[in-house]
């Protein structure tokens, strides 16, 4: 990134680089519960400012803060802590205020906002800002350390293009989340019309009179791997890594004995180990479907959660499990209950591979026309 790279300072305006008010200018007593929004860096998450809990203040207070009001197009840095906290405001957040812990840039009429809002996403822009900040133990930065920031800046024209290639892929990631959202509130409402709204017509029995609970044995961790052989479950969404042989079958349930993922039930569609801190629910007898089962145990998992016991690092024993009482229908409907939520999860995870797979081709684009290896024309990429 050398040619047409130039400090951010030389494309803002005069006095374009400014922190937000100190403390003593916007006190504590000053906020209010409506008004004009002020943004802090914890306002803003993917490139946007988001105001479910954003503070105000009063307009006769933000005319006295003139200097730190927002226009449409500023770069919004954040001062400490998290430093890909990046925005560009848009005009929908015009007249609000560039909190306390927020740095404002103003950039000049050769500069596209939209441009800039995805220069701000590249990688390099963070690790830059980290590798450049103040401090130890708290990163800062300042106006100087902001104002040198390189930023690769081809003609407008190229950024406009860019800028709409770019945003071509936010707005199918955005669509594709809406969809993935949709979705899973459509799954949770499955949860509650199929098996709570219904379980309490079906027969209830313990657990372990429909399987066999197995504890896990820990594995020592010179026998782990980051990515070949079988996965080793210890509870939570992914494998704690992976090991040269298996203790347990695929197509088994388990369920989390302690820490963080506590509780969290799972299902292991492969031979895996099952580790130390996790429980496995095999040997189900004839009039239990296991997909079924699982998402039973699934719509439970805050009942299971609540199994827990101790203080410092609370667990759920294996006889609590074993006790833990299962509501089913037939196995005939257990089975078109099943099929129902696995046609459903299935819809998602491939919405979720969809999305990742625009952010991958994205983050790629991003990393060529950023840095001006490949330039846009006529809104085509050409290398």
């Amino acid at each position: 990134m050398t040619k047409n790279v130039v400090p951010l300072a030389k494309i803002t305006v005069e006095k374009g680089l400014q922190t937000g008010p100190f403390g003593s200018q916007l006190k504590a007593n000053e906020y209010t519960e409506k008004g004009v929004p002020i943004v802090m860096p914890k306002d803003i998450n993917n490139g946007k400012i988001t105001t479910q809990s954003i503070a105000y203040t009063s307009h006769e207070k933000s005319l006295k803060l003139s200097k730190h009001l927002i226009r449409a197009g500023d770069i919004l840095f954040p001062r400490r802590g998290d430093l890909g906290r990046i925005a560009v405001a848009q005009k929908s957040n015009e007249g609000w205020i560039c909190g306390t812990g927020c740095l404002r840039a103003r950039l000049n009429g050769n500069v596209l906002p939209s441009f800039i809002h995805q220069f701000t996403q590249l990688d390099y822009v963070v690790k830059w800002l980290k590798s450049n900040a103040l401090g130890q133990t708290m990163l800062n930065l300042n106006t100087e350390i902001i104002g040198a920031l390189p930023i690769y800046l081809p003609p407008y024209e190229e950024q406009k293009s860019i800028a709409t290639t770019l945003q071509t892929y936010d707005t199918a990631i955005e669509r594709t989340e809406a969809l993935i959202d949709a979705k899973e509130r459509q799954f949770g409402w499955l949860h509650n019309t199929l098996i709570r709204e219904n379980s309490d017509k079906w027969p209830t029995k313990p657990l372990n009179s429909l399987s066999q609970i197995k504890k896990g044995k820990q594995l020592n961790r010179d026998t782990l791997d980051d990515s070949v052989g079988y996965p080793v479950w210890n509870g939570g969404i992914t494998p704690s890594g992976y090991t040269d042989k298996s203790n347990t079958a695929s197509n088994t349930i388990t369920i989390s004995e302690g820490g963080n993922s506590c509780g969290f039930v799972n299902f292991c569609k492969e031979d895996f180990w099952l580790g130390g801190h996790c429980y496995a629910v095999e040997n189900l007898d004839a009039s239990i479907d296991p997909d079924f089962l699982f998402f039973c145990l699934k719509a439970n998992e805050r009942r299971i959660m609540r199994l827990r016991v101790g203080s410092g690092l609370p667990n759920i024993q294996k006889k609590d499990i074993e006790k833990l009482q299962i509501q089913f229908p037939p196995i005939d409907e257990q089975k078109r209950i099943a099929h129902t939520f696995n046609t459903a999860q299935k819809e998602i995870t491939l919405l979720k591979k969809l999305a990742d797979q625009y952010r991958t081709q994205k983050r790629g684009l991003m990393q060529k026309l950023l840095s001006g290896e490949w330039h846009v024309k006529n809104k085509e990429v050409a290398q």
